[in-house]
This record gives C-alpha cells, sequence and structure tokens, in this order.
C-alpha cells in the first residue's frame, strides 16, 4: 500500500466545528436548545452605551428587554404606548425612515400630509397618536415636528441604533410620498387614484438602507447599527401573491439586505432573530395559535441570545440564578429571561376590526379578561351560545394596570388601539342587548387573576421580606393593599352597575404534579386572598379547585404541545369545554 493511501484525505470541509454542520448544528437539537456562538457582535454594546431602537412591532421587545435590563436605552418621552426611541410607531419598511429622517432633517416637506375630518386634523405620518384628531393643521405639524426634533436628538447622542427590518410591502402616494399604514386602515380614506401598492426589491432596499446610513451619518458619524429581521409573518398582504409566499419573500428580501449590509459596512451588525423564531428544530412551538404572534417565551429565548451575545458574563449568572430558581419554584421556563410585557403590533388591528364586530343580536354572556377568556369564547362558539367580549388585552397588560377607568364606558383599554376597539364593540353589543331584553348579560372575568405572571411577583415579595414557606394571611393581606385597588374598582363598578360577575381563577394545573407541590400552595394563597376582597364587593367567585377536584377532572387539565412540553398556563381544551358547559349550567 502506497504512503499517499494512508494519508488522510483532507478539504475545507475536514476540520469545521459542529455548528457549520446542519445534522450537529441544528438536527441533533432539542427545542428550545440554546444555540451556543450564534451570534458574535462586531461591535460592542455596554450597559453605559446609548442605545436607540425602531422598527416594526418585534422590534419593541429589544426596547422592553433592553430597559429592563438596565441598559442605557432611550425611549420615547413622547410616546408612552410603544416600547420604541422615536415617537413614530412602527417603522416597517427603509423607505419610511428614510423619508422620516428626511423630513425631519428639512429636506423634504411633509405637512400636508395629513387628512381632515369632521373638523379634526389627523396625521397620515403617525396615524397610532391622537386618534381624536387635532384641532388645527398648526397643531398636528407642530407635534409632528417636535417628534422629528426627538428623533434627531436621540439619534446623536446615541452610540448604537437598533432598527428591526418589517415588510417589504407599502403604500405611497403619486408623489412618492411613503405611508406607514395604508390610507383608509387606520386613518385617513383610501382613493385608489392617489395610492398605489408597492413592493420593495433587494436593489430598491439596499438603496433605500444606504440612504439612512448616509443620513444618520450627518447627524452621527460614529454611531454603530444592529439590523434585525422581524420573524412575524405578514397579517395579510396586496400582493397577487398568497400570503404564505408574499411572507417568504418579503422576509427572504429583507434577510438578504441585512446580510449585505453587514458585510459591506464595518459599522453595521445583523442578529439573527429571525433565524432563531423560525429554525425547524424548534417546530413553531414559538408561534400563538394564529401561528403569527411570538409568544412570551419566544421571545425570551430570543433575547437570551442576544444577552449571550453582548454580555456573556451576565448571561451566565443570570443563567445560573434561573437555575436555581427552577429548583426551588419548578420553573419550567429556564434559559431565557421572560419579559414582562407584549409587544404593540398595529397590523393586528386589520385582523382584531374584523374579529370584534358590534352584535345587533342579544347576548347571555360577557367575556373579559385574557387568553384565558379568549379559549373560553371559542369553546362558547362551538356550543352556539352568544356572548362577547373575550381576550380583551394580554395577561401581562392587565397584571401592569394597562387601563384607565371612566364613568361612561367603564374602562379604557391602553395596551393598544386594538384592545380599546375591541372593548368598544363588545360595550355596544352590551347597550343593544339591554335595549333588547331588557337584562344585562352575565360576566365572566379574570380579571386581576393573571396568576403566571402575578404570582412570580408574591414569590419575589415572600423571598425578600425573608418571609419563607410560612404563609402568613395577614403579611398576605398586605401585600395586596393599594397592589390591585384599580381591578378590585373596575370590578365593583361594573356590579354597582347592575351587572352579575363571575370571577374566573386560572386552571389549577400544577395541584397533581409531582414536584409542583409548592407553586400550587402559592397559587392557592394568591387565590384566597383576592378571592376575600371580590367577596366583600358583590363578586361570586367560580371555585375551579373544588369543581375540578369533585369531577376528578385534574387529570386532563394540562395541554401539551406538539413536541411533547406541557403548557404552564392554560388549561387543555377540554378543560375550557366543560368549564364553559358547567358556567352555563350554573348560571343560565
Amino acid at each position: 500500500m502506497s504512503k499517499n493511501k494512508n494519508k488522510e484525505k483532507k478539504n475545507p470541509y475536514s476540520n469545521l466545528p459542529d455548528n457549520r454542520f446542519w445534522k450537529t448544528g441544528v438536527k441533533e437539537r432539542q427545542p428550545q436548545q440554546f444555540y451556543e456562538d450564534l451570534w458574535k457582535p462586531k461591535f460592542k454594546i455596554k450597559k453605559q452605551s446609548n442605545i436607540v431602537a425602531a422598527g416594526s412591532c418585534f422590534a419593541q421587545h429589544v426596547g422592553k428587554w433592553l430597559s429592563d435590563k438596565g441598559y442605557s436605552f432611550y425611549a420615547s418621552s413622547l410616546d408612552s404606548l410603544h416600547n420604541f426611541s422615536f415617537a413614530f410607531g412602527n417603522i416597517y419598511t427603509c423607505a419610511l425612515l428614510r423619508e422620516l429622517l428626511e423630513a425631519a432633517l428639512g429636506k423634504c416637506d411633509l405637512s400636508n400630509i395629513v387628512h381632515q375630518e369632521n373638523g379634526r386634523w389627523f396625521d397620515l405620518l403617525r396615524p397610532v397618536f391622537n386618534e381624536d384628531g387635532y384641532e388645527s393643521k398648526d397643531a398636528l405639524v407642530a407635534s409632528r415636528e417636535e417628534a422629528f426634533g426627538e428623533m434627531l436628538e436621540s439619534i446623536k447622542n446615541a452610540e448604537v441604533f437598533i432598527f428591526t427590518l418589517g415588510l417589504t410591502e407599502s403604500w405611497i402616494d403619486n408623489d412618492g410620498v411613503v405611508y406607514p399604514m395604508c390610507p383608509g386602515t387606520l386613518c385617513g380614506e383610501f382613493d385608489k387614484k392617489k395610492y398605489s401598492f408597492k413592493n420593495y426589491s433587494f436593489e430598491e432596499n439596499i438603496d433605500e438602507l444606504e440612504q439612512v446610513l448616509e443620513l444618520i451619518k450627518s447627524v452621527n458619524s460614529k454611531i454603530n447599527v444592529l439590523l434585525t429581521v422581524s420573524p412575524v409573518p405578514l397579517t395579510a398582504t396586496a400582493s397577487q401573491n398568497h400570503v404564505l409566499s408574499a411572507t417568504t419573500y418579503s422576509k427572504s428580501i429583507l434577510r438578504s439586505v441585512a446580510e449585505r449590509m453587514k458585510e459591506k459596512h464595518s459599522n453595521v451588525d445583523y442578529f439573527p432573530s429571525y433565524e432563531i423564531i423560525n429554525s425547524v428544530a424548534n417546530k413553531g412551538i414559538f408561534f400563538e395559535e394564529n401561528l403569527r404572534s411570538v409568544t412570551p417565551n419566544g421571545v425570551s429565548y430570543v433575547m437570551s441570545h442576544f444577552e449571550a451575545g453582548i454580555s456573556p458574563y451576565e448571561f451566565k449568572k443570570a443563567l445560573k440564578k434561573q437555575q436555581k430558581e427552577a429548583e426551588f419554584f419548578g420553573s419550567p421556563n429556564v434559559g431565557g429571561s421572560q419579559l414582562n410585557g407584549d409587544a404593540v403590533c398595529e397590523e393586528e388591528t386589520l385582523e382584531g376590526q374584523r374579529n370584534s364586530a358590534v352584535s345587533s343580536d342579544p347576548v347571555k354572556f360577557f367575556l373579559i379578561g385574557d387568553s384565558h377568556m379568549g379559549f373560553l369564547s371559542k369553546c362558547f362558539a362551538k356550543r352556539n351560545i352568544s356572548h362577547c367580549g373575550g381576550a380583551l388585552m394580554n395577561g401581562s397588560a392587565w397584571e401592569d394596570g394597562l387601563f384607565h377607568l371612566t364613568d361612561e364606558d367603564y374602562i379604557v383599554m391602553l395596551e393598544n388601539k386594538g384592545a380599546r376597539h375591541f372593548w368598544e364593540n363588545a360595550i355596544e353589543t352590551v347597550k343593544n342587548t339591554e335595549k333588547q331584553t331588557g337584562k344585562k348579560p352575565i360576566i365572566v372575568t379574570n380579571v386581576g387573576y393573571q396568576t403566571h405572571r402575578s404570582m412570580a411577583k408574591l414569590i419575589r415579595w415572600f423571598k425578600t421580606n425573608n418571609l419563607g414557606d410560612e404563609f402568613n394571611l395577614e403579611e398576605t393581606l398586605k401585600y395586596f393593599s393599594g397592589r390591585y385597588d384599580k381591578h378590585i374598582q373596575f370590578l365593583q363598578n361594573l356590579v354597582e352597575a347592575g351587572f352579575k360577575v363571575i370571577a374566573l381563577p386560572d386552571p389549577p394545573i400544577f395541584k397533581n404534579i409531582s414536584g409542583m407541590e409548592k407553586r400550587d400552595s402559592y397559587m392557592f394563597l394568591y387565590e384566597s386572598v383576592y378571592d376575600k376582597f371580590l367577596e366583600k364587593i358583590g363578586v361570586k367567585i367560580f371555585n375551579v379547585r373544588e369543581w375540578r377536584e369533585k369531577t376528578k377532572g385534574l387529570s386532563k387539565d394540562i395541554h401539551i404541545f406538539k413536541d411533547g412540553e406541557p403548557d404552564w398556563i392554560h388549561g387543555s381544551p377540554a378543560y375550557y369545554q366543560e368549564l364553559v358547559d358547567k358556567i352555563v349550567k350554573t348560571y343560565s
């Protein structure tokens, strides 16, 4: 045998690390397993680095995370609704960002991009701001100019600009003005002779982004730019393609644009949020049931990679702490920092407006709460039981008190416009019911029982105050005092208005799970104390625990995801269906 035959054959793939091969880098991974070395930042992002962020709705998670983690993130002082640095809402396209920067720098005049209706003036460039309109065009322009000034000032003082690329699709007018939303959806009126659809190509997006970099450079020559691509699919497409093809086209273009800009510019980097969520290894588990919205756990998973890249020491420290807490509390979400808050996405209002129309027919039940009420609504619909309402806001919004109490319609939802629209239609349906029947529908609610979020705070409070495992009722009453006054007042107002209000605690899914006894004890304590407050104001408590123990349904209450992991927040479909049947039988 010749000497040459004994030599090991070498090629460019011979000594590559495992993460360069699909089998070892993707196939052999478990869902939610952390990707080692997926992202190595091109430039440093420190705690004290001044950071600004803009882009599509997913970008808000980055801003919220940076704020929560104590980074020097600039949040707009003119916009309390979004987690952005600029008071312009979601900036979905490169073209819109370029246009806003040009206007801010006085390179174009957009003062006439307004809509007048019923004596009020509406801003077509900021359709989610001041929904009631301005009293004059001058007032509108002045407010917009203030936002432009804040934009330039924040960029001027920033070291890092994070921009999330969201869409290639856009709407423009005959003069080439780019609009954040199609006129006539959230604001203004649609005129097919004036407005046209445009789907930006790869070359056009590159050109727009190059102009963006030049404009930013004219304000701050030392700034670094971090690009991301939103993993959220399109809600709808105005192209001639199926929405699945349109989404693939849009994301492919934007991902390619980000890579080209990263390769070309030393001060531009790319963070792979799109790949992290859409990896086939994760089997779609990070999307909600609509297969579009990213779950809180998905956001946490993405941001754990972000933290591991910009601050590996802090990430490892936090991970170690989470693992210890998991041992104590039985927490299933180890590996990322859970975000307390949900992004506002104006695209969702298109779907929300379709699904929450006013009903002229009388309804028997009025559902008020978070995703649990959403599941109940689906089950009511399956049984053809007339109802309105449902998942009016996310659990985090209810827990954080993102609502304002009013005399006229009881409450104003502050999470986003879609939530307010949903509530207004629900109340109108309730009023129609009263006119026709002379009766009010029965309210079923879990407001204040956002246990998967509120319980964590209670646990931290126990630990902070060194209360250990002694569930002191008196101390817990102190904890509740003042913390949930607004929630209780809202429900009391409904009772005083003549509604029969049924409070519905979360499903006791931890009760029959080995190792979850301590977590269930905290959950039981929380419910017991909150129940006492509600009983005092005349709210009837439906004792879920007692009902499930009597029916022996605990064993089938846990919903299991497709990957085999349990849903630690919601009950199973069977649970909600049986709950609906019980509620109807008990209270109809």
